[in-house]
């Protein structure tokens, strides 16, 4: 039979930092404990909540990029999504090819570890 917080354990064997859930106000608060302690407290908690302390992340905005290839009149869409004019200019590097400016509508949201 697999111990309830088996998961936690191997977590805390990988590094990971651990939170537990505050019983006075049910807030996650880190755990300040050596890995000797909290592995024993763990393993014979059977009423707290303990828990991996999940990554810090932000949303970052990207767009699709129009650009034109050098010697072309052609205005090609980049295939994938960046950040800013920048970003997409260093994978269409100038001066083979010159970045136009976003495509409208094209904007995407995605989460990113800080």
């Amino acid at each position: 039979m697999k111990h309830k917080h088996a998961e936690i354990l191997h977590a805390l064997a990988d590094g990971q930092e651990i939170q537990f859930e505050n019983s006075i106000d049910g807030e996650w608060d880190d755990v300040d404990a050596s890995i000797d302690m909290l592995t024993e407290l763990i393993a014979v908690s059977t009423d707290r909540k303990f828990r991996i302390k999940p990554k810090e992340t932000k949303r970052v905005e990207m767009w699709l990029w129009f650009y034109r290839p050098k010697h072309s009149s052609a205005i090609v869409v980049t295939p994938n999504f960046y950040i800013d004019a920048e970003a997409a200019a260093k994978v269409f590097t100038a001066p083979n090819f010159k970045i136009l400016g976003k495509v409208e509508g094209s904007r995407i949201e995605i989460e990113v570890d800080e």
